[in-house]
């Protein structure tokens, strides 16, 4: 139960059309997990990045995902080592067309590597 975070691919969006989701600004610290579920299912699906954005400015590839994944909610961990103040960026990458849809789930933080 409860909520999910989801990229609508319909008209008027495009080929190629960008959707982000930020989080709150954190500080800096020692390792952290970031873990979170993934539903990329369609014949047309795009890519779903996660990115590190430190101190407001320089934007670190953490992890990306391109194609149908089938239908199904897939949990992810990715190790992250910020020396700054940092936000999470999920970056949502719309495909050929609206056949195909991109949603995340549960994001987590944790402290310590995964």
């Amino acid at each position: 139960s409860g909520y999910y975070m989801y990229t609508e691919m319909s008209s008027p969006r495009a080929p190629g059309d960008i959707a982000r989701l930020l989080s709150p600004v954190y500080a800096a610290g020692s390792a952290r997990c970031v873990e979170f579920y993934y539903h990329m299912f369609g014949p047309d699906i795009g890519t779903l990045k996660l990115e590190l954005l430190v101190a407001g400015q320089t934007r670190v590839p953490l992890w990306s995902l391109s194609d149908d994944q089938g239908d199904q909610w897939v949990i992810n961990q990715v190790t992250i080592n910020p020396t700054d103040s940092y936000q999470l960026v999920f970056e949502a990458i719309r495909g050929a067309s609206f056949r195909g849809d991109i949603a995340i789930d549960d994001v987590t933080i944790r402290d310590g590597s995964c």
